[in-house]
This record gives structure tokens, sequence and C-alpha cells, in this order.
């Protein structure tokens, strides 16, 4: 589940929430003044894992160039 940043309007503090996409948050009011929190813009945070992907998220091997594949007969085309 993701990770959203709220920020209390009052006092400014910054809470952190987990759930869904489609789930309204859990917490509407500061846990210290009790204004309300805006949700904040935030980057993802997601990674990546696995063998093979790099920190841009591209694979760490080159791709590899098209074999041409010869005639059985030998002939040249």
């Amino acid at each position: 589940m993701p990770t959203y940043d709220y920020q209390c309007e009052g006092c400014s503090c910054i809470i952190e929430q987990i759930h869904g996409i489609n789930e309204q948050p859990a917490k509407t009011k500061c846990l210290v003044c009790g204004k309300i929190l805006i949700k904040l813009i935030s980057s993802p945070s997601f990674v990546l894992k696995g063998k093979g992907w790099a920190d841009t998220g591209y694979s760490k091997e080159s791709p590899k160039e098209p074999t041409k594949e010869s005639p059985s007969d030998g002939k040249k085309p």
C-alpha cells in the first residue's frame, strides 16, 4: 500500500499514513492541535528490486544486436 504525507494547516506538523488508493485517510484531524490535515504531493515510495535493474529503472545489460541469419545453403542473397 502507498504511503501518503499529510500536513496540518494549524501547527504545520507532517503525518505519514498508509492506505489504499481508493480508501479515505484514517486520520483527518491533527493529533496535536485538532486542525484539518491537507494531503501533500510527494514522490512515489516504491523501489524496483531484482536482478538486472539499475537505480534508473533500466536494465544493467545492454540490448543485444539482432542476429542476421545466414541462408542454410551457404549462398549470399
